[in-house]
């Protein structure tokens, strides 16, 4: 823009669309997932590296300088503090200023990107920790408060403080990022750390590998597979580190210990083939199977003393584990059952008949190849419940 004499008089911009992060940061993120929040911070890591590649410093790194539209488009405002050639940037947040020039007049002297490359590290990690805390206006904003408050940052991996941790919304957040994102932000806040001194540092494109990776894993599942919780911005509950999954049996399904088992085979299987094997060998070898000491039973499913309306022959109605159809016990048949023993049968008829055809195949398969018991174990499925 010119005046009428030809004079330069400024020029025009295009207006910064979005919204500011004031609070309530719960509605500014409404509809979001972490994986958004992620993407954003890549977007405005890469309006930052395109600004120092041009040699210019932003100085004033704040999220309140920042306009966002969506996850792939933010603005950066309040651009006219930045610091061009040796044009200093006399104005600062002492929660992203770096250690080494705390407590300095801005302007007075030229940042060093090292600098900025730790205010850069302080805007990814209040982006990715988002919190609402009120500032000495006595607004709410985003970080409010120094990191260094956050005794959480000390219990990264690699360095634990063994002390109890805060258990504010800040802190569940940190418990549910990956263990290399929580170290690069430890190791660049804590005096200690690797990445804290001036000239160890992660720079611009460091952090946007880093957080590039992260946005992967939560896109693929491979963080949900552990973690439910991994891509919500505000996960209500801390990060609840799961036991890892054990094997299903390869015979009944059921979640075993591999070291309790055989083969895929949980020990309660195996367990019940062995019995099945040794009654089998036992009859095969002609002697009676062993008896079960003679006292009264202990009915396993549902029985009635017969009425008077029923027939005078019966003694029991019990319903079938297996199919679940009533059946009937006459009073010689359980008369006969306890002389020779046995407990009275849990199933019907036809359900005992069709269970020996089973055992028998399994028995007529086993000794034709020598194999009974991995026979046995193959049909147990069908075998799992007490026989009759």
């Amino acid at each position: 823009m010119l005046f009428s004499n030809g004079f330069f008089a400024g020029c025009l911009m295009p207006e910064a669309k979005g919204f500011g992060l004031e609070g309530p940061l719960d509605k500014c993120f409404a509809g979001w997932s972490r994986a958004d929040l992620v993407q954003l911070a890549v977007t405005i890591l890469k309006t930052i590296g395109s600004l120092h590649r041009l040699n210019v410093l932003v100085g004033d790194v704040n999220l309140s300088n920042i306009r966002i539209v969506s996850p792939d488009e933010a603005y950066l405002v309040d651009c006219d503090s930045v610091q061009v050639a040796n044009l200093p940037c006399p104005v600062g947040h002492e929660m992203y200023t770096a250690p080494e020039i705390r407590g300095r007049d801005f302007s007075t002297f030229l940042r060093s990107k090292s600098s900025e490359n730790h205010a850069v590290a302080a805007l990814i990690f209040m982006l990715l920790m988002p919190d609402e805390d009120l500032d000495e206006s006595g607004k709410y904003r985003l970080g409010a408060r120094r990191i260094s408050s956050d005794p959480f940052l000390l219990d990264y991996p690699g360095f634990h403080r063994g002390e109890p941790l805060t258990l504010c919304r800040r802190a569940r957040i940190w418990s549910h990022l990956p263990d290399d994102l929580k170290s690069a932000f430890g190791r660049t806040f804590d005096s200690r750390g690797s990445l804290h001194a001036e000239a160890d540092r992660l720079g611009v494109a460091g952090w946007i590998l880093r957080l590039n990776a992260y946005r992967e894993r939560l896109l693929d599942g491979t963080l949900l597979a552990d973690d439910p919780l991994a891509n919500e911005i505000y996960p209500k509950t801390s990060r609840k580190i799961l036991p890892p999954a054990r094997p299903a049996c390869v015979v009944c399904g059921r979640p075993h210990n591999e070291t309790d088992g055989r083969d895929g085979v949980c020990s309660t299987c195996i367990s019940i083939a062995e019995r099945v094997l040794a009654r089998t060998t036992v009859r095969a070898a002609g002697t009676p199977a062993p008896s079960a000491p003679k006292s009264e039973p202990k009915a396993s499913g549902p029985e009635t003393a017969a009425s008077e309306d029923k027939p005078s022959d019966t003694a029991y109605e019990r319903t079938c584990v297996d199919c679940g159809s009533l059946f009937r016990i006459t009073k010689g048949e359980a008369e006969h059952l306890r002389n020779l023993g046995y407990r009275l049968p849990a199933r019907c008829k036809a359900c005992r008949a069709e269970r020996r055809a089973k055992k028998k195949a399994i028995e007529r398969r086993s000794d034709e190849d020598g194999t009974i018991l991995d026979e046995i174990l193959n049909g147990v499925r069908d075998l799992i419940k007490p026989l009759a």
